[in-house]
């Protein structure tokens, strides 16, 4: 879902990429034994999540997804 030629992928990748962060911290509150090895994974997504938000990346998804589905509708 995340990799095609006539897909744009940016726009399905930053939900995905929220997604996942929303379950990894779920899954450490759940299993408090499994949070020191979730929690460096989950800080590395934040890091990565800053540098989205840093570069406008998610307007730029936004348009992505918007174009694509007025070209689909057309």
């Amino acid at each position: 879902m995340l990799s095609g030629e006539n897909t744009p992928t940016l726009c399905y990748s930053i939900p995905a990429f929220e997604s996942f962060f929303d379950i990894w911290t779920k899954l450490a509150e759940d299993r408090p034994e499994w949070a020191d090895i979730i929690q460096p994974g989950l800080d590395k997504l934040e890091e990565y999540m800053d540098r989205l938000n840093n570069a406008h990346v998610l307007a730029m998804g936004e348009i992505c997804l918007i174009l694509f589905f007025t070209i689909e509708l057309t």
